[in-house]
């Protein structure tokens, strides 16, 4: 369905690109728990990426072996999966 809507504009992915190229990484993670999500075979922004910032960060990073860009849309069931393992951990450490 996607693939109907209008692509871009250049001048948008531009701007976008520009933004993307300014913004430096918090030292530290935005939350007390943090999980990051990547796809393997990301087109548009190299997966090495989340690695790096994982490490920075010190917190747990899935890659799923199949999906892009778009993680969400290429396999939603993965993504729920591994926020409701986090979850799960997340009870169990708690007791």
């Amino acid at each position: 369905q996607f693939a109907k809507y209008p692509l871009t504009s250049r001048w948008s992915l531009l701007k976008q690109l520009f933004s993307a190229s300014q913004f430096e990484f918090p030292d530290k993670a935005p939350l007390s728990k943090t999980l990051i999500l990547c796809g393997a075979k990301d087109t548009l922004v190299n997966p090495e990426i989340s690695e790096r910032l994982a490490e920075k960060w010190n917190c747990p990073l899935k890659i799923h072996s199949q999906a892009g860009h778009d993680l969400t849309l290429d396999d939603p069931e993965w993504v729920l999966a591994q926020l409701r393992q986090l979850t799960e951990n997340e009870v169990k450490s708690s007791f």
